[in-house]
């Protein structure tokens, strides 16, 4: 067996593993986007009684549109980069008031309500420990 063999071989052998740990990666990372919206829609605070909302000759929103909007999309994608994101499609605006907080027209505050923040945190943390388990399960 020659020199040149034996490199022919373990390259062929690291682009299978590479290629096996970018398809792992991407299922997780699709499936984890999918989850962190589900929780989104889910925890996300709702509007009580039916009345719409909106400024006059504006678009009108229904109770409960906030947390329906949340959505994910592909940002980046290439060789080595799978990037989604979590994102809220009309009402964009509202996820950091909602967040952080603000001040009323009448100038009291608001007081913030968390739901992005922590679900954040539990999304990375399951997504950390999938890709761990893809790696270890791989080898």
């Amino acid at each position: 067996m020659s020199e040149y063999d034996l490199t022919a071989k373990v390259r062929a052998n690291l682009t299978q593993y590479t290629k096996e740990i970018q398809d792992g990666i991407k299922k997780i990372t699709d499936s984890v986007s999918d989850e962190l919206k589900t929780d989104l829609r889910r925890d996300s605070p709702r509007r009580k009684g039916d009345k719409l909302r909106g400024r006059k000759g504006g678009k009108r929103y229904a109770p409960g549109s906030y947390a329906k909007s949340w959505n994910t999309k592909v940002t980046s994608e290439s060789f080595s980069i799978y990037t989604k994101t979590a994102y809220n499609r009309t009402h964009y605006r509202l996820t950091h008031l909602l967040e952080k907080g603000h001040k009323a027209r009448n100038g009291s505050h608001v007081e913030p309500i968390k739901h992005i923040a922590p679900l954040e945190r539990k999304a990375a943390k399951s997504y950390e420990s999938k890709i761990i388990k893809l790696i270890k399960s791989i080898e």
